[in-house]
């Protein structure tokens, strides 16, 4: 900026702005890309994230296609996560779905696993993958029994994340027998 005052003086400034981009180029992997809830022990991985500002902080997320709730699974420094317990998807909500999409209500237990990339200044980017949660087909007792001893076992290790994910994942299932029986009737 140049400045002139009433007696021909000129003054100068400059200032040089520096924006923070967000973490970009980077993708997420899910493996398997099906699997069961409870049962299946589902892998995380980002890769090949670009960014000045480090160290980079990933949040790992999942949303239930059809119900839109966002679920925060594990929040850490490392762009791997090989351990999450995940709920089952949303069912087809309409009769023979073969033609139809995710957007006319076929679900088919579709689940959007997502990850958040931050920065050391908090400029975030994202990816997402697609994969398919099917429910364990067990009883409610069994779905109990099941979940009681993953909690355990989670909780001796000291993992209260996974801890978290079992019985998110339990509830989901218990919830899910009781209205499909209720459907029935």
């Amino acid at each position: 900026l140049t400045v002139t005052d009433s007696l021909g003086q000129t003054g100068y400034a400059e200032i040089d702005l520096v924006t923070n981009d967000s973490p970009c180029s980077g993708s997420l992997e899910v493996t398997p890309s099906i699997g069961n809830a409870l049962t299946t022990s589902f892998e995380f991985s980002s890769e090949n994230w670009v960014d000045d500002d480090i160290p980079l902080m990933y949040k790992y997320v999942y949303t239930i296609v059809g119900d839109g709730t966002m679920i925060t699974i594990y929040e850490s420094d490392d762009a791997y996560y090989d351990e999450a317990i995940l709920p089952q998807g949303l069912s087809s909500a309409c009769g023979p779905c073969d033609q139809v999409s995710l957007e006319d209500g076929n679900y088919n237990y579709t689940l959007l696993a997502g990850v958040f990339v931050y920065d050391s200044y908090g400029a975030d980017g994202y990816s997402t993958h697609t994969i398919q949660v099917l429910p364990i087909g067990l009883a409610v007792s069994e779905t109990v029994n099941t979940s009681t001893s993953l909690a355990l076992e989670a909780l001796e290790s000291q993992r209260a994340e996974l801890c978290i994910q079992i019985i998110t994942a339990a509830a989901v299932e218990v919830n899910s027998i009781f209205v499909s029986s209720s459907s029935q009737r």
